[in-house]
Order: C-alpha cells, then sequence, then structure tokens
C-alpha cells in the first residue's frame, strides 16, 4: 500500500517538474541567428534599436533574455539597458517598462562567428508578465559609445530611435534582431508542485514515526 502511495504521489509530481521545466524553457525566439548585420543600439552612439515578440498565454511571462551583439570598437565595457514597450501600431510607443537584472549580465563568445567578434549576452531578470498575444517591443541597448546589436539583415522589421522612448522609425535595411526570452513557471504550476513535495515529506515522516 505504501509503496503504491508512493507511486501515485512520485508519479504526479515528476511530471510537474516536467512540466515546470517546459514552461521556464524558450517562450521566444526571433530566429535571426548567427547574425550577419549589426545596428547600433547605444545611447552614446545615437542609436537605440527594437524588435518586436509577442508571446501566447500561459507562457508570457519573461524570466531571462538572452542576445548577439558587438563592439564597433576596443570597448567591452557591457552596460545594458532593457526595456518591453507596447505597440502603437507597428511601432514602439512611449510606455516602456524597464526590465530589472536579477544577476549579472553573462558574456561568451559566439563560436558561430568568432572572426567578427560577436558575443552572446543572457541575465536573469524579474519576472515581467506581459499581455498574451499582443505585440510587444523588445529594446537592448548599452551606454558606452560602441555597441551594436547582432541582427539578421533581409527581414524583419527592427525599428530605431535617437531620442528613447520616443520617436520609432525603420531601419535603414529590414532586419531581424538576434534575441531570446525565457519563461519562468506560472504560480498555479509551483503550488501544484509546493503541494506533491509536501505530501512526500509527509509521508516520509508518518513511514520513519510508524518504523
Amino acid at each position: 500500500m505504501k509503496t503504491r502511495l508512493h507511486t501515485v504521489l512520485a508519479g504526479p509530481l515528476l511530471m510537474l517538474l516536467w512540466t515546470t521545466s517546459a514552461i521556464a524553457g524558450t517562450i521566444f525566439n526571433n530566429n535571426a541567428n548567427p547574425p550577419t548585420n549589426f545596428p547600433y543600439s547605444d545611447s552614446n552612439a545615437g542609436q537605440i534599436l527594437a524588435d518586436d515578440f509577442s508571446l501566447t498565454a500561459g507562457q508570457n511571462t519573461i524570466g531571462d533574455v538572452h542576445w548577439t551583439g558587438r563592439y564597433y570598437t576596443g570597448n567591452t565595457t557591457d552596460a545594458f539597458s532593457i526595456y518591453v514597450c507596447g505597440d502603437t501600431p507597428g511601432k514602439p510607443n512611449n510606455i516602456c517598462a524597464p526590465l530589472t537584472f536579477l544577476s549579472a549580465v553573462t558574456r561568451t563568445l559566439n563560436v558561430s562567428n568568432p572572426n567578427n567578434i560577436y558575443f552572446d549576452y543572457a541575465v536573469d531578470v524579474s519576472a515581467l508578465t506581459v499581455t498574451a498575444s499582443a505585440t510587444q517591443w523588445l529594446s537592448i541597448y548599452n551606454t558606452t559609445g560602441g555597441w551594436l546589436w547582432g541582427a539578421k539583415g533581409g527581414g524583419g522589421n527592427a525599428m530605431q530611435t535617437n531620442s528613447f522612448p520616443n520617436a520609432w522609425v525603420s531601419t535603414t535595411n529590414p532586419v531581424a534582431m538576434d534575441f531570446q526570452l525565457t519563461g519562468v513557471p506560472e504560480p498555479c504550476t509551483l503550488a501544484f508542485l509546493g503541494t506533491g513535495l509536501a505530501g512526500l515529506v509527509a509521508l516520509s515522516r508518518r513511514r520513519k514515526a510508524r518504523a
């Protein structure tokens, strides 16, 4: 009976763990890697870029951000800002929410473009839930004078401005910026997971008390 009860509890728990992992995976990929173009997205260089995305219901909470870029000059100082802006329509509006970094930005060499010194970046952010199935705009920029956001030329609808968060216009060439968004587990999933774990702990204690 105890073995069956363990199995009954462990089965759903494993399923919850799998579901949590799935929900916490990639929720948006702009499919712009490897980058073939590199527009400026640096406030000190006089241009900031944004590209659009949309998230489905149940996977519309952003937990971390991954992107690609490079430095035009020899500078390699990371001083990033990331914003999510609304749509108005077809371009970002001036209602933009800053993402709060929970960890330092990590940077690794993008091995697919070693000769161009592209880097892959990632950072954990405070969870931000956006409206499901609605167009949003992600803006990533540096403040060091020469950072360029990796992009795929020949397609996409990235926008640019020299007066953030206003005055957005189309880029000179249609490009798609290189970024991915990762989600976080839904609160209800975490609650069920916690309940399952508590059940297993209680069962284990009862078994020890009877031994």
